[in-house]
């Protein structure tokens, strides 16, 4: 996330914008396992919490030395990307190989430009635990394929040939370099799940490929027993019944999608209640989540979901071990509840570490406040275990 020997300085004003409907690809605040980033106006990149494996918690922000010219940041486990004038620069956890291959055990400080198979810089990039999928005329994937029945090609990145799949020395799961995933074409938006990939297209459609154990695919089949074989990777489908997305972001083993009206719609494993159905273990097709007004942006942690409003407030749902819903309890809630003393938000970031999670929200004024767990500083608060209604970053001084 940082190097070790950068020198920590009081972080820029984030100049966000208050538009709430932006594209893809553009957000400005990213959580991971137990780190987040936000990128101000000046193409910096500033980050705090989780550093390594081994690091202590340290809740200090510092900027990403060599990183300039970014306009976007995602983060997933405990590795992060920006977009930046020149590509995709990823940095952070190499056991998968996301940052670069061949998987590695150490942490990458330094951030390493994402090229794809023409060599061309990737112009955007989706981020999953152990995978991710990038973009520049074509959709590629690369890092652990997911779960093929051996000796099948068929991976979640589509077909990899069985002489492309190498075996991780680290993990024993197979990976791959950077592969075309030729039934995502099409793609201005991808989200990379645990075992599956969606991609939303220009016409609003949204198309999953991959294993359906929990209906993350939304396929529709209402159950397990009418689904194949549940390791089986399926070729990429449409969503039935879902159009006009404008926005898609996926859990371990769940999929939402905002669209163009504002509603959400979520499908796949229903633990804790990500996709905002009380009473289910999982749904095999699309529900609208009841409870949100407009909603503006969205994001997918581990086990929760937030989104930012069209009237700038924050609502989540799903697991709150550690009050990372940042409605002032740890009660888990299939319904979505409104964050406290959370107005003039632009952008939110749902952390990905499963039950006791956090989540940061950055305001128009280019502050950053932060609820739920703090283990590894991702509060960007010394002292506190975990935080019940959300606590500004200290640093991050607003824009004046």
């Amino acid at each position: 996330m940082t190097d070790a020997n950068a020198r920590v300085v009081p972080l820029p004003a984030v100049r966000a914008s208050p538009a709430l409907d932006r594209g893809p690809f553009d957000r400005r605040i990213a959580a991971g396992e137990g780190h987040a980033c936000v990128v101000p106006g000046d193409g910096s990149v500033w980050c705090w919490g989780r550093d390594s494996a081994l690091a202590p918690a340290d809740a200090r922000v510092a900027r990403v030395p060599h990183v300039a010219g970014a306009r976007a940041v995602v983060a997933a486990g405990s590795t992060t990307c920006a977009t930046t004038r020149e590509g995709v620069v990823c940095w952070g956890e190499n056991v998968h190989g996301i940052v670069s291959m061949p998987p590695t055990l150490d942490y990458r400080s330094e951030p390493w430009l994402v090229r794809m198979q023409s060599g061309e810089p990737a112009r955007s990039v989706a981020l999953g635990v152990s995978g991710a999928c990038a973009l520049a005329g074509a959709v590629e994937c690369w890092g652990d394929v997911g779960s093929p029945l051996a000796p099948h090609t068929a991976t979640r990145f589509g077909v990899v040939l069985l002489a492309d799949q190498k075996t991780n020395s680290l993990t024993g799961s197979l990976f791959t370099y950077p592969t075309r995933v030729l039934d995502l074409e099409g793609a201005i938006e991808i989200a990379v799940g645990g075992d599956h990939v969606c991609a939303l297209t220009e016409d609003g459609i949204v198309r999953c490929r991959g294993t359906d154990r929990e209906g993350e695919l939304g396929r529709g089949w209402t159950h397990r027993a009418q689904r194949t074989a549940g390791d089986e990777l399926l070729p990429a489908a449409p969503v039935p019944g879902l159009r006009d997305v404008a926005e898609i972001a996926a859990g371990i083993a769940a999929t939402c999608a905002r669209t163009a009206a504002g509603e959400v719609f979520c499908w796949g494993s229903n633990d804790e209640g990500l996709v905002g159905a009380p009473g289910l273990d999982s749904s095999p097709r699309p529900l609208r989540v009841e409870g949100l007004p407009r909603a503006a942006r969205l994001s997918v942690g581990a086990m929760h979901a937030c989104v930012v409003a069209a009237d700038a407030r924050v609502f989540c749902w799903g697991a709150n071990g550690a009050g990372q819903l940042g409605d002032g309890t740890t009660d888990a809630s299939a319904t979505p509840v409104a964050m406290r003393g959370i107005d003039h938000a632009v952008d939110v970031a749902a952390g990905d570490f499963g039950p006791e999670s956090f989540t940061c929200v950055l305001r128009d004024d280019g502050r950053v406040l932060c609820v739920g767990s703090n283990v590894h500083g991702e509060l960007g608060a010394s002292g506190v275990d975990r935080a019940f209604s959300p606590i500004v970053v200290a640093g991050l001084p607003a824009v004046r």
